[in-house]
């Protein structure tokens, strides 16, 4: 129910789950209160690499494989840490590095009008305004250097 894509159907069909009988904190804790112990780990380590640029409204974190192998997490199991970045107070554009041996897969969210999907275009990938994504051939450093330059050009673009 977060998402500006959640319509009046989406509220009818879990009204017509409730009517049912669903069990929605059965549901609740299946999905979101079942996180393995490597996972908390990893997503603390991922935290701990983030940075803000572009006056508060960007920010940039990654997962190193190094990481992976230290807390035994899976690279399935960073799937969410960049809404958390996202969600951040003033952060408009978040941005997730994922190292891949000589390439790193980027994960971008928006939050309100930003639009990922132009810059992740720009390095051939794709996706929709708040969520998109792309590889590009480079180490973490590199990737990160060129992506915050690129994200604070789109977030100047906003102001003007």
């Amino acid at each position: 129910f977060l998402y500006s894509n959640t319509t009046k159907d989406t509220h009818l069909i879990i009204a017509s789950l409730y009517e049912s009988g669903m069990d929605h904190n059965k549901v609740a804790v299946e999905i979101y209160q079942k996180v393995r112990p490597e996972k908390a780990m990893l997503v603390t380590r991922v935290l701990s690499t983030m940075e803000f640029f572009g006056n508060g409204r960007g920010s940039i974190a990654y997962i190193s494989l190094e990481m992976l192998r230290d807390t035994g997490a899976t690279m399935d199991e960073s799937e969410g840490i960049v809404e958390q970045m996202r969600n951040i107070n003033g952060v408009e554009i978040a941005a997730i590095l994922k190292e891949d041996n000589s390439k790193v897969k980027v994960g971008m969210r928006s939050k309100t009008n930003g639009d990922v999907a132009s810059i992740a275009t720009h390095f051939g990938g794709g996706g929709h305004k708040k969520a998109a994504g792309f590889i590009i051939e480079a180490t973490l450093d590199e990737a990160k250097a060129i992506l915050v330059d690129a994200i604070e050009a789109h977030l100047e673009s906003l102001e003007r």
